[in-house]
């Protein structure tokens, strides 16, 4: 039961999100608790040939294979060293599992809608899939959609030329393949 007092307005409670932090390059990142199944340190992970370069390849999971994307590549920032911290952080987007290599994962961040702010204009095509900022202790915490994050962009998987208005050359095997005999 509520009660209404007469010349007062009832404010709803602020809608609290939790992140799980992550770093990426010395930069904070967060990711959607309910997103997260699980961080893992850094599973023995199988190549794929073909794959776009910023997936380093699959693992076992307790007998799911779960690709595994380098947010580093995703990102396009520089390749960074081997560290005890690395982790795998697996998210379950239904209907598929995915693991994401970060530098160190961090703590879980409460925050409110008035906590948060829009994304920057971004409108490069490999733009970061940032779906809200927060500003907390004088640094930015950028929250990864994770939906738009398997969206690679043109240049991850054909060197860049479908960004830049050319046709992709197909690899020599497939030329090969239709080349006259």
């Amino acid at each position: 039961m509520s009660a209404v007092v007469e010349g007062q307005e009832q404010v709803a409670p602020e809608r609290v999100e939790r992140w799980v932090s992550f770093e990426l390059d010395g930069q904070l990142y967060g990711l959607d608790v309910l997103e997260v199944q699980e961080v893992l340190r850094v599973p023995d992970i199988t190549p794929t040939a073909g794959a776009p370069e910023c997936v380093l390849g699959v693992i076992n999971l307790r007998g799911n294979i779960v690709t595994v994307v380098d947010l580093r590549r995703r990102f396009d920032l520089p390749p960074g060293p081997s560290s005890a911290a690395a982790r795998v952080i697996i998210l379950d987007l239904k209907p598929q599992q995915v693991g994401v290599a970060v530098d160190r994962v961090g703590e879980i961040v409460a925050v409110t809608d008035t906590d948060l702010q829009a994304p920057p204009m971004i409108t490069s095509e490999a733009s970061l899939p940032v779906r809200k900022v927060l500003a907390r202790q004088g640094a930015l915490v950028f929250q990864i959609d994770s939906a738009r994050l398997l969206e690679l962009p043109a240049t991850a998987t054909d060197g860049g030329s479908a960004a830049r208005g050319r046709t992709p050359k197909p690899p020599a095997a497939e030329q090969d393949l239709h080349a006259p005999h």
